[in-house]
């Protein structure tokens, strides 16, 4: 059941999507549109538009789900990435310095793809080094100069352009899945669905404008 109080739009996304991405731009939307009241929602979960209110949702995967337009907004890398400072004071320079350098939340997955990516052998995690939750949170610490996030640039670009985060070496890994904004194919011309896929669609454009994504691998 789509939200239909023509006035209240309600987005489903990602945490980490939402707080790094999605929110810090959101407030320019609501300026051009003061018609409605916007809510974001957040989970981990595929949201099902025909029992939950919610009017688009904005999902990483293959695009692929039955029932639904989705329309993609910019594919995925996995890049390793920490503040200036801790690259500097490391002397970060090649793909094998990080052999010697703090990982943050070592032991997921996106590690190991990217130093096989390299045929490099992933480093094991230390006793003491630090897991987090979100990727959001990793970066948080990793801006911090606390050790080196393994990320998705793309979610970062502002931080990026701001010089808060830089690439710890100059290699990425593309990722299978991307993001996409998802709606209700038969509600596709309702028009609060079609502003906001119109203007998220038009941000996603700019942000891939102004970020330096090194060139991929895969």
């Amino acid at each position: 059941i789509c939200e239909e109080n023509q006035t209240v739009l309600t987005i489903s996304s990602l945490q980490t999507m939402a707080i790094t991405w999605l929110s810090p731009r959101l407030a320019q939307f609501q300026m051009e549109n003061p018609q409605f009241a916007v809510r974001v929602r957040t989970s981990q979960h595929l949201v099902d538009f025909t029992t939950e209110a919610v009017d688009l949702a904005v999902r990483y995967g293959p695009g692929s789900w039955p029932g639904v337009t989705a329309e993609k907004l910019f594919d995925c890398h996995y890049a390793p990435l920490c503040s200036p400072e801790l690259r500097e004071r490391l002397q970060l320079r090649e793909p094998a310095d990080l052999l010697r350098a703090p990982l943050l939340s070592a032991d997921e997955g996106a590690w190991k793809d990217w130093f096989a990516d390299l045929g490099l052998d992933m480093p094991r995690p230390g006793g003491r080094s630090m897991s987090l939750e979100m990727q959001a949170m990793s970066v948080q610490a990793a801006m911090r100069g606390h050790g080196v996030a393994m990320a998705v640039p793309e979610l970062f670009a502002y931080d990026i352009a701001a010089g808060r985060l830089v690439y710890a070496v100059e290699h990425v890994v593309r990722d299978e899945w991307a993001y996409w904004v998802v709606y209700p194919t038969e509600r596709q011309r309702v028009r609060k669905i079609r502003l906001f896929r119109d203007w998220i669609l038009a941000e996603a454009r700019a942000a891939q404008m102004t970020l330096p994504v090194m060139a991929s691998s895969r």
